[in-house]
């Protein structure tokens, strides 16, 4: 009321102790390049590979700020009582410009668009996509929008039936990455088709329920940005132990780990076998509260 006075700042004791935490653990494991060490045992040659794979992984990390999405999953972990990440593959593309001497047989093939002016021994400049670089990234999930196997403790999420989480991209998101065959992703277009219809959403998806919104005064912002847009995608993504044959995915009769996307409640957006080498579901979770 008065700019004159003086204005005490009051740090909440539970807020300094979690920044407390943070700088601890951000101390502890981001000091070095990466925290993942790895060391070949047997010969020279497999102790030089450990170290080859230490420094891809640190370089990685670099790439996809790592650092960045570990203090997350601890301040969601702090704040929370949980914090979970999901490793992903991702890639990062540019374009690149392509410079190519037409041959008699490129020739022959450009004859057929009149619009094309080119013949034998001219160059043609197109652009192209290109990897920049590829690699682990951590996804970090929201602790109010993951789904748990209440069966298990979550110190044992690996032995759970299931784990999964939803989370919001947009139409054009969907058909990039369903470009890459190794996203295993599909139906984009039909996902653009709800999108543009705004009928993409999730009855399942509650912006209210853990009172954040209204906190950080963000319905204000939701109303008059993000509706008229009608690009928001909801997905749900389950991580399952399965019976193929029972669900009629293949013949196989024993369990087998697989990955399933539902997008706005109707389009399969992923279903394949998770095929890691690790045999693992592809989640990480901190939960320095739990009993077990």
């Amino acid at each position: 009321k008065d700019v004159r006075k003086p204005v005490n700042v009051v740090v909440p004791m539970t807020l300094a102790s979690r920044d407390l935490l943070l700088t601890y653990m951000d101390s502890a494991f981001l000091s070095e390049d990466s925290i993942y060490k790895y060391q070949g045992r047997g010969g020279k040659e497999k102790i030089i590979k450990g170290a080859l794979m230490e420094r891809v992984i640190s370089v990685q990390n670099a790439w996809f700020k790592e650092g960045l999405r570990l203090t997350h999953q601890w301040a969601d972990a702090f704040t929370y009582g949980i914090g979970v990440v999901s490793p992903q593959w991702r890639k990062h593309k540019a374009q690149n410009t392509v410079m190519k001497e037409v041959d008699q047989i490129f020739e022959s093939v450009i004859k057929q668009f009149p619009s094309l002016k080119a013949k034998a021994g001219d160059a043609l400049r197109y652009i192209e996509d290109r990897v920049v670089f590829e690699g682990n990234r951590l996804e970090n999930i929201d602790p109010y929008k993951l789904i748990l196997d209440p069966n298990t403790p979550i110190m044992n999420i690996q032995d759970a039936e299931f784990v999964g989480w939803m989370w919001c991209d947009h139409s054009m998101q969907a058909l990039r990455r369903e470009g890459d065959p190794e996203e295993y992703m599909f139906n984009g277009k039909y996902i653009q088709m709800l999108a543009a219809q705004g009928k993409a959403t999730s009855q399942f998806w509650d912006s209210t329920i853990d009172g954040r919104n209204a906190k950080q005064n963000l319905m204000m912002h939701n109303g008059m940005l993000m509706q008229p847009l009608n690009h928001g995608v909801h997905n749900i993504t389950l991580l399952i132990d399965l019976v193929p044959k029972e669900w009629g995915l293949s013949d196989r009769d024993r369990p087998q780990k697989w990955m399933i996307t539902i997008s706005g409640d109707m389009v399969v957006r992923q279903c394949h076998p998770l095929d890691l080498m690790h045999g693992m579901f592809p989640v990480c979770a901190c939960a320095p509260n739990s009993t077990g």
